[in-house]
């Protein structure tokens, strides 16, 4: 199957059960562009919002802002551009990372997908295997170092989601605070505590999706978190995209509020919410590494982390 584009034509492959149809594009960084309850017909996933008219494929160094901004990807080894020392010279990463603009590889088996790339400034494959399973979907990734020298890394989890005023997202109770890390205010401090979900002290309760005119964009992050669970209830719709996570090897959660404002200088601003499960409560590579939460693999090694999606009717208890 193929997305008509004004530029292209892009590859689809399509995943579905008797209650679930993903729809992935493995020439456009693996992306998974559709989550659809098909039961309901809900699709949970943001949608590009332009019909694809311009979605050009991207080179490697572009920035991740629309039309590309949509679906579920992966950021790998950085989410923000990042500088890194290796090997006697320094690296600059781009923007979410170097596998986003790559085309994937891919082996499709009923009911599972299997995609994989490799790296650009630095040796290594990353494996995502995608399997449905009733109402869920898991994804298992294995990351292989296929240098003869570590290296570090962080990742997150990408996903952005379709959202309507009023919609909900769900964290577990005991999360009561919260890293600001980013705002398009730029009187607001970087990388200081918030109380969760009013943040500052505020009216505003921001576990409530605001509306586009808030124009509004900040990205938070909850760290070491203890439960490895966060959703979004669809609240007109009644249902929930649940995302788990083991904490142990993925203790932190980023949260990206985009209510209009970014990006910043857009016309219209983008309209979406994302809960990502990440390594590093960071997005440079480079403050993973000052503050030690990067991640390090030997030459040959292997790691490996699962998360998972769920789709439930009505709000999901966390």
């Amino acid at each position: 199957m193929t997305i008509e584009s004004k530029n292209k034509k892009w590859k689809k492959c399509v995943l579905e059960n008797e209650k679930l149809s993903i729809s992935l594009l493995p020439e456009l960084g693996g992306k998974m562009t559709k989550i659809v309850n098909k039961r309901s017909g809900t699709q949970f996933l943001k949608e590009l919002e332009n019909g694809g008219g311009e979605l050009k494929p991207p080179s490697m160094g572009f920035d991740f802002k629309p039309p590309y901004a949509f679906g579920f990807d992966e950021c790998f080894p950085t989410v923000a551009p990042s500088h890194y020392p290796f090997n006697e010279r320094v690296i600059q990463l781009p923007d979410h990372g170097e596998l986003w603009t790559q085309e994937w590889g891919y082996e499709q088996d009923e009911p599972r997908i299997i995609l994989k790339a490799t790296g650009v400034n630095l040796l290594y494959e990353l494996q995502k295997e995608i399997t449905l399973r009733g109402n869920e979907i898991e994804i298992s990734y294995s990351l292989k170092n296929n240098s003869y020298r570590s290296f570090d890394y962080i990742w997150s989890a990408h996903p952005l989601l379709e959202i309507e005023e009023e919609d909900e997202l769900l964290l577990p109770e005991k999360i009561d605070e919260v890293s600001v890390y980013y705002t398009a205010k730029e009187k607001q401090a970087k990388e200081r505590k918030a109380d969760w979900p009013f943040i500052n002290g505020g009216e505003t309760d921001f576990s409530i999706v605001q509306p586009r005119s808030r124009d509004l964009a900040v990205k938070l992050f909850v760290e070491n978190v203890k439960t490895g669970s966060a959703g979004l209830y669809r609240k007109k719709k009644d249902e929930t995209i649940l995302f788990g996570f083991d904490t142990k090897k993925i203790p932190h959660l980023g949260i990206w509020l985009c209510y209009g404002g970014w990006p910043e200088n857009a016309e219209t601003g983008s309209y979406t919410v994302a809960l990502e499960p990440t390594t590093a409560s960071f997005d440079k590579l480079s403050e993973a590494i000052d503050k030690g939460q990067n991640r390090s693999i030997e030459p040959g090694e292997v790691n490996i982390w699962e998360m998972s999606v769920k789709i439930l009717n009505g709000k999901a208890e966390i």
